[in-house]
C-alpha cells in the first residue's frame, strides 16, 4: 500500500525567504540577495521588488499576494527583517519601520480605473493616471496614548482605520474608568499621511465619456512623491470603508479608495503609443518626401476645405519647438503657443478638435475650463479632511502636449492671469483694519506676515503671492440678504504694484486697495464686483444695517503680579457687566491715566450729576474712592491712586490707558452684546456727545475711535457718517436721518440736560431728520419701467434725481411699490372677471400701442377688432394673445417687483464713493506686499462699515509655477460684437490684455467674405465630402462613427500613423540652427526693424518674436526628421509669421507694421494721440492754477490743437482713464494723475 506524502505547509513568511535569497534575473545574480546587503550597508529600510519576478519564481505566492495583499504584505517585512538579520548577524534596529514596495513590469495586476469593480476590493491591484489632487501632508496616529483622568495611568490604544479608537475602560485593573480619558499626544505614535486623486488620462479617455476618478492615500514615505498633472502608476490594495450620512448612521453603499503600496511618475506616459517595425519603416520613408511638411499640414483637419496657412501652424505646433536652458539655468521653451481669433462658422473649432485627436497626449476645453480648477490650477476644500487640496487644471493635465481651449475669449479672469504668468494683486493695503467677530481688530499686514512666519511649512507658493489655509479668525459677511458671523478660509499676500486706488465714502471711511481689486457696485439694476480702476464718484456701495452681536459673557483676566499687602484693596470683576462699561464709556471720553511719582487713574468734568454718577460707580464695581481736586475753570477731577487698578486697566482694557489721540473703545467691547454697548454708547456720549442744528454727533481726537463709535453704533443698527472738522482738528460721529430718532430711544437719557432740545429735534414735522436711507437711482429706473408696463402715468418725479443721480429714498420706494401692487391687483382682478379688450383698456388705462406692443399684434389688428371686425373665432384668437401676454408681462413684473422688495427688506443699505484718489507705492505708503483674506462661499466680508470684495481664486498662475506645465496652447476666439472688425486692434475685437495676446507666438484672423467662386468651392467640397462618406457604424459601436467613416482624402496621411509620426519626431529629433538659417532669420528681423526708420516710428517686432521664429523654423525641420534647420525651413515660417503680422500688426492709418497694436493694445499712433490729450490736459491745469479743469472745454482744445476725430478723443480718455493716468474728480471735471 502506497501512502501520499503529506504536502508541506504553506509559510509565506518562508517562502519570500526564499523568493529574496534564491531568485535570479541572470544566471548567478541574485538580484534581492544583493538588494538586501546593499540596503543594509546603507542602513536602508525599503525593498522594492518586481511582482512579475514574484510571479516567474513562485506563482502560488503571488496569486496569495495578490489575494490577500495585507497579510501577505506583513509577511514579507517579516522576511525582509528576517534576512537583514542573517546580514548583521542577529540584530537589527527595531526602533524604525521597514517596508516592503512593489513595482510591477508587464500588465501584472493592472486595472483600468474605469474597470475597477466589486470584485476588486480587499485585492492588489495597479492603475495608471494623471494626478489631479493633492492635499497637504498631515498626521496620522496609529498608535494612540491614553490617560486615565481619575487614575492618570498611561495606556496604549493600537488604531486601524481614520476614526480614531477611544478606549472603553481604563487598563488599570483598580480603576473603573469607562469615559474620562485625554490623549497624550507627545507620547502618540503618528505617520504622515497624504490623500491623492487620480484620474484617468486624458489621452486614453474614451471619446464621449466623462473622465472617472479614484481616492489613493499615500503614507509614511510615499507622501509628496508626485504633483497634480504628474502621470503615476499606483500599486496597492483597493479598500472599502462604509459611508455615514448626517446623523451617523451607516450606508450599505461603500466608499472605495486605493491604499497605496507604492507610486511612480512616468514622466513619458506615451511610450504606449506602440508604433510597429512596418509603421516606423513607413514613417522614415514619409519623412524623405521633399513636400512633408506641406502634406502634413493638408493632413490637420483634412474635412475643412482652405486654411493652408492656419492648417500648418498647427502642425508646427503639434510638432513643437526644441527647449534649451540657459548658463544662468533659465529655460527658454519649445512650446509653441498660437490663437485663432475670426468669425463664427469659419471651421477654428475643427481644427481644434483635429489638433487634439493628432496629439499623442493632449486636453480639448473650453474657455470656462472643464473642471472647477479651471485652465490653470486651484486650491479647493478636500470632502474628507476638510483641508485645502491642489487641484489641476486642463494645461496642467495636457504637460508635455497641447491644450485646445476654444472659446478663449469667454476665459475666467483668474485664468487669463495664470495662463500668461502673471497675477494680478486683487488685494488691500498694509495699513487696512478690519474687524473680526470677538471684537479684536485685524490690522491685515501684520496679521498676514506673523500667520506666514509662523506657519512657513503650509504656505502655498506662487508666482508673486504667497498662500495660507487659515480658518482661525471669524469676520462679519454677507450674502446680500443677512449679516453673519463666519471663519475665513484662508489668507494670502501678494507683491505689491507701484500704486494704489484710495476710496473715501459717504460714512466718512477709507478703504486703500490695488488697481485691479473689485468693489461691489450697484449698476445697471444689479450689485456687480468692479475694478476699482473703472469706479467712479458717485457710484453706490452696499453697506451693513447692523452688525450681529455675542450673548457670551465676557470674562475679564487678574493682574499676573502679587500685590503689594501694603496696597489698597479693590475689588476686581471677573465678567464684564454694565456698570463697568458705563466707566469705560466715560472713562474713555474724560479720564487719564499716569505713572509716575504716583499711580493714578483720573476723571475731570464740570457737571457735578456725571461727577457723582463715576464716583459712585467705582465705589460699586472696585470699591475704591477718589481724592477730589477743584480748580479754577470749576472742572473737578477724581484721582483714583491705585497701582493695582492701573495694573488691571491696563491688561483687561489697554485701549484706554494712553493719550487721547490713540484712544480706542477696547476690544473686549467690541465683541460684547448690545445691552452692555448701550451703556457704553450713553454714558460715552455726555463726555463726547454734542447736540447740533440738524444732528448729533460724538467728538473726538481719535481718528481710531470714530471709527470705533460707528462699529458700536452699527451693532445697535444706527447709521452714522465720520466728518473731519479742521478747525478743531477732531472727528465728529453724525448721526442723522432716521438714525437720529433711534438713537434718542437707545441712547439718550432723561437726566441729560439736553433731553428736550433733542425731543425737538424729532419732531416728525422736522424733515431735516428724514431722506438718509436711499436705494440706488437704478432702483427708480426699474420703478418707472414697472408703472409703464403696467400703464401707470410718470409724472417725472424721478427726472431730478436721474440728471444728478441723485438716491431714491426708502419711503419714496415704498409708496411706489404700494401704487404698482395696487394696480397689478387691479388688472389681474380684471382679466379674471372680464377679458373685453376694451373695457380693460377704458378702465386699466391701457393704449391700443402699449397692447400692440404686449401682445406681438399690430396697432391694426386692434383697431379693426374694437370696431368689432373679424369674425368670431379670430376675435378670440386676439383676446386670447392679448390676455395671455398681458398675464407674461404681469409675472415679468412680479418677479422685477419682488427682487425690488428682496433689497428693501434685507440687511444691507447703501452709501456712495465721495472721493477716489491715485497714490503711489512710495514714502509712508509704501509696501512690499498687499493682502487679502478669503470667506467662503460668499466672498465678503465687512470692514470699515461696508460690503468688501475678496479675492475669489488663490493664486492660480503662482501655483501653475509650480506644477509641471510644459504645455502648447492652440486657441480659438471669437470677436467681442460677433463679427472681427479690421478697423480695430485684436485687442478691441476679443477683449484680451495685450501681455496675454504677446504670450502667442502665431496669431491669425479669419474673417468671413462672401465670395461667389470660393462659396462655391466651399459648397462644392462639403456636398463632395458627405456623398463619399461610407455606411456609419452601428450605435451600439463603442467608438461610434468618426473620421474612419469618412474617407481620408488624397495626398494626406491617415490620423492614426501621423499621431504616431509627431510622438516619434518629438521624442527622437532635435534639429539645431545653422548658420545660413540663422542669417536669414537676422536678415528678416532687421528688415522689420528698420521699416519705420523715426525714433518714434512704428515698431514691427520686438525680440520675443525672435525667439518664436526660431521655435518655428525648429519644428518646421522635425516635420521633416531633419537632424539641422535649413534655409528652407526658415523661409516657410517667414511666410507664415508676415501673415500673422499682417493680420494683428498692420496699422492702415499709416500703413506700417506696428506690433504695438498687440504688445500694447494701442497702435503707435493712437498712442501719439493719447499722448497729446494729456499733455494738453497738463497744460489747461496749470492755467488753471493745477486745478482740474472742464472736461469739455479739454475735448474743444484737442480737437483744435490736436486734430482729432471726437471718437478718436472719446476713445482716448477712456485709455488714460483706464490706465490711472486721469481721473474725473466730479462729473463735468477732468483731473491729470502725476505718477
Amino acid at each position: 500500500m502506497t501512502v501520499a506524502a503529506t504536502p508541506a505547509p504553506f509559510d509565506p513568511v518562508e517562502n519570500f525567504e526564499d523568493f529574496f535569497r534564491f531568485y535570479q534575473d541572470e544566471p548567478n545574480k541574485f538580484k534581492y540577495r544583493e538588494k538586501i546587503h546593499e540596503l543594509y550597508a546603507d542602513s536602508g529600510n525599503t525593498l522594492l521588488f518586481i511582482y512579475d519576478d514574484l510571479v516567474d519564481y513562485d506563482p502560488k505566492l503571488a496569486h496569495e499576494l495578490y489575494d490577500n495583499p495585507e497579510k501577505l504584505l506583513d509577511d514579507a517585512v517579516e522576511a525582509f527583517k528576517n534576512l537583514l538579520r542573517i546580514e548583521s548577524g542577529g540584530v537589527i534596529d527595531e526602533t524604525i519601520e521597514y517596508f516592503i514596495r512593489i513595482d510591477t513590469g508587464k500588465d501584472q495586476l493592472a486595472v483600468s480605473l474605469r474597470g475597477l469593480r466589486a470584485e476588486h476590493i480587499d485585492k492588489m491591484v495597479c492603475v495608471h493616471g494623471i494626478l489631479v489632487r493633492t492635499t497637504p501632508v498631515k498626521p496620522q496616529i496609529i498608535t494612540a496614548t491614553f490617560e486615565c483622568q481619575d487614575c492618570g495611568h498611561q495606556f496604549e490604544v493600537e488604531q486601524f482605520d481614520t476614526i480614531l479608537i477611544k478606549p472603553a475602560k481604563c487598563m488599570n485593573p483598580g480603576c473603573k474608568n469607562k469615559a474620562k480619558f485625554i490623549l497624550v499626544s507627545r507620547d502618540s505614535k503618528f505617520i504622515d499621511w497624504q490623500s491623492v486623486h487620480i484620474q484617468e488620462s486624458p489621452e486614453e479617455l474614451p471619446a464621449g465619456r466623462i473622465p472617472r476618478a479614484v481616492q489613493a492615500i499615500l503614507t509614511h514615505t510615499l507622501v509628496e512623491r508626485a504633483r497634480p498633472g504628474d502621470r503615476v502608476k499606483i500599486i496597492g490594495v483597493y479598500r472599502s470603508v462604509p459611508q455615514e450620512n448626517a446623523r451617523g448612521n451607516k450606508s450599505t453603499i461603500f466608499k472605495t479608495f486605493l491604499q497605496v503600496n507604492n507610486i511612480a511618475s512616468k514622466e513619458d506616459e506615451t511610450d504606449s503609443l506602440h508604433t510597429t517595425d512596418e509603421e516606423l519603416e513607413e514613417i522614415l520613408r514619409l519623412a524623405k518626401e521633399p513636400m512633408i511638411q506641406k502634406k502634413i499640414g493638408r493632413s490637420v483637419a483634412p474635412s475643412i476645405m482652405g486654411m493652408d496657412q492656419i492648417k500648418m501652424a498647427t502642425a508646427l505646433l503639434l510638432f513643437g519647438g526644441v527647449a534649451k536652458v540657459k548658463p544662468d539655468g533659465g529655460h527658454i521653451r519649445g512650446d509653441i503657443h498660437m490663437l485663432t481669433v475670426g468669425d463664427p462658422g469659419t471651421g477654428k473649432s475643427q481644427i481644434l478638435h483635429s489638433a487634439y485627436r493628432l496629439s499623442p497626449r493632449g486636453v480639448f476645453t473650453s474657455g470656462k475650463g472643464s473642471s472647477a480648477a479651471g485652465l490653470t490650477a486651484a486650491v479647493m476644500k478636500d470632502a474628507d479632511t476638510g483641508g485645502m487640496s491642489l487641484e489641476a487644471g486642463a494645461i496642467v493635465l495636457a504637460d508635455g502636449g497641447i491644450a485646445c481651449i476654444d472659446e478663449f475669449d469667454k476665459m475666467r479672469n483668474e485664468d487669463r492671469v495664470a495662463i500668461h504668468e502673471r497675477m494680478e494683486q486683487q488685494s488691500y493695503h498694509y495699513d487696512t483694519e478690519i474687524l473680526s467677530t470677538d471684537g479684536n481688530r485685524i490690522h491685515i499686514g501684520s496679521f498676514v506676515d506673523n500667520l506666514m512666519e509662523n506657519y512657513k511649512e503650509e504656505i502655498i507658493q506662487g508666482l508673486n503671492c504667497e498662500i495660507l489655509p487659515y480658518n482661525q479668525v471669524s469676520v462679519f459677511s454677507t450674502d446680500f440678504q443677512k449679516i453673519f458671523k463666519t471663519p475665513i478660509n484662508r489668507i494670502s499676500r501678494h507683491k505689491a504694484p507701484d500704486h494704489f486706488y484710495r476710496f473715501t465714502f459717504t460714512n466718512g471711511r477709507k478703504i486703500t486697495v490695488t488697481p485691479e481689486h473689485p468693489l461691489f457696485i450697484f449698476r445697471s439694476t444689479k450689485l456687480d464686483p468692479i475694478a476699482a480702476r473703472d469706479c467712479v464718484i458717485g457710484d453706490f456701495i452696499p453697506i451693513p444695517s447692523y452688525l450681529p452681536n455675542s450673548s457670551k459673557p465676557i470674562c475679564l483676566e487678574l493682574s499676573d503680579t502679587i500685590p503689594d499687602p501694603r496696597a489698597k484693596v479693590v475689588n476686581f470683576p471677573s465678567t464684564l457687566s454694565r456698570q463697568l462699561t458705563r466707566i469705560l464709556g466715560y472713562f474713555i471720553t474724560e479720564g487719564h491715566s499716569s505713572k509716575g511719582s504716583t499711580v493714578e487713574l483720573g476723571f475731570t468734568n464740570t457737571d457735578p450729576a456725571i461727577l457723582d454718577d463715576f464716583k459712585s460707580l467705582m465705589m460699586d464695581i472696585f470699591g475704591i474712592s477718589p481724592s477730589i481736586n477743584k480748580k479754577s475753570d470749576n472742572s473737578v477731577t477724581l484721582r483714583f491712586l491705585s497701582t493695582e487698578l492701573y495694573k488691571w486697566m491696563g491688561k483687561n482694557f489697554p485701549e484706554v490707558m494712553t493719550t487721547a489721540r490713540y484712544k480706542r473703545v477696547p476690544a473686549k467691547l467690541l465683541g460684547t452684546n448690545v445691552d452692555l454697548i448701550r451703556e457704553f454708547l450713553r454714558s460715552a456720549f455726555k463726555g463726547d456727545g454734542s447736540l447740533e442744528s440738524t444732528s448729533v454727533c460724538y467728538r473726538t481726537s481719535s481718528k481710531g475711535l470714530s471709527e470705533d463709535y460707528q462699529d458700536l453704533l452699527l451693532k445697535l443698527g444706527i447709521q452714522s457718517r465720520i466728518v473731519f472738522d479742521v478747525h478743531n482738528e477732531s472727528y465728529k460721529v453724525y448721526i442723522r436721518g432716521q438714525s437720529l430718532i433711534q438713537f434718542f430711544y437707545e441712547i439718550i437719557e432723561e437726566t441729560d440736560p439736553r433731553y428736550e432740545k433733542f425731543q425737538e429735534l424729532i419732531q416728525p414735522d422736522n424733515e431735516k431728520t428724514h431722506h438718509y436711507d436711499v436705494f440706488p437711482m437704478d432702483i427708480a429706473k426699474k420703478l418707472i419701467r414697472l408703472k409703464k408696463h403696467l400703464a401707470i402715468p410718470y409724472k417725472d418725479y424721478f427726472n431730478r434725481h436721474l440728471a444728478k443721480n441723485y438716491g431714491v429714498t426708502r419711503n419714496i420706494v415704498e409708496k411706489e411699490i404700494m401704487e404698482i401692487k395696487g394696480k397689478l391687483s387691479a388688472i389681474e382682478h380684471h382679466i379674471e372677471f372680464n377679458s373685453d379688450i376694451t373695457q380693460l383698456r377704458d378702465e386699466m388705462g391701457y393704449s391700443r400701442e402699449a397692447l400692440a406692443k404686449i401682445s406681438g399684434l399690430s396697432r391694426r389688428n386692434l383697431d379693426y377688432y374694437e370696431n368689432w371686425g373679424y369674425s368670431k373665432e379670430k376675435r378670440n384668437e386676439i383676446r386670447y394673445k392679448v390676455v395671455n401676454s398681458l398675464k407674461e408681462q404681469l409675472m415679468d413684473v412680479k418677479i422685477e417687483l419682488k427682487s425690488i422688495e428682496m433689497l428693501m427688506n434685507s440687511d444691507i443699505l447703501w452709501d456712495r464713493i465721495t472721493d477716489i484718489e491715485i497714490i503711489n507705492n512710495e514714502g509712508e505708503n509704501y509696501t512690499p506686499w498687499v493682502y487679502d483674506l478669503t470667506v467662503e462661499p460668499s466672498h465678503t466680508f465687512i470692514g470699515k462699515g461696508v460690503v468688501l470684495h475678496n479675492t475669489i481664486s488663490i493664486a492660480k498662475a503662482g501655483i501653475v509655477a509650480t506644477l509641471n506645465s510644459r504645455t502648447s496652447i492652440l486657441a480659438a476666439a471669437n470677436p467681442h460684437l460677433g463679427r472681427y472688425n479690421p478697423w480695430k486692434t485684436a485687442t478691441d475685437n476679443i477683449r484680451l490684455s495685450p501681455p496675454l495676446l504677446s504670450r502667442f507666438d502665431l496669431i491669425f484672423v479669419v474673417i468671413d467674405k462672401p465670395d461667389a467662386n470660393t462659396d462655391r468651392d466651399i459648397a462644392n467640397f462639403i456636398l463632395d465630402l458627405h456623398m463619399q462618406a461610407e455606411t456609419p457604424k452601428t450605435c451600439e459601436s463603442e467608438e461610434g462613427t468618426d473620421e474612419s467613416t469618412i474617407p481620408t482624402p488624397q495626398n494626406t496621411i491617415q490620423g492614426n500613423l501621423l499621431k504616431k509620426y509627431i510622438h516619434y519626431a518629438k521624442k527622437t529629433c532635435k534639429p539645431r540652427l545653422t548658420p545660413t538659417a540663422s542669417k536669414k532669420i537676422s536678415e528678416f528681423y532687421l528688415k522689420m526693424r528698420a521699416q519705420g526708420g523715426e525714433d518714434n516710428a512704428a515698431i514691427a517686432m520686438v525680440a520675443r518674436n525672435l525667439e518664436g521664429i526660431i521655435r518655428l523654423s525648429e519644428a518646421h525641420a522635425k516635420m521633416a526628421l531633419k537632424t539641422s534647420v535649413d534655409e528652407e525651413d526658415v523661409e516657410a515660417i517667414l511666410e507664415l509669421v508676415t501673415r500673422s503680422l499682417q493680420d494683428i500688426g498692420f496699422d492702415k492709418e499709416t500703413g506700417t507694421f506696428d506690433i504695438d497694436r498687440l504688445m500694447t493694445g494701442h497702435s503707435r499712433s493712437q498712442v501719439s494721440k493719447i499722448g497729446k490729450i494729456l499733455e494738453i490736459l497738463r497744460d489747461m491745469e496749470e492755467e488753471n492754477g493745477n486745478k482740474p479743469v472742464e472736461l469739455d472745454a479739454l475735448k474743444e482744445r484737442v480737437a483744435l490743437e490736436g486734430e482729432m476725430k471726437d471718437e478718436d478723443i472719446e476713445e482716448a480718455l477712456k485709455t488714460l482713464k483706464r490706465e490711472g493716468d486721469i481721473i474725473y474728480p466730479k462729473n463735468g471735471l477732468v483731473k491729470s494723475v502725476k505718477h
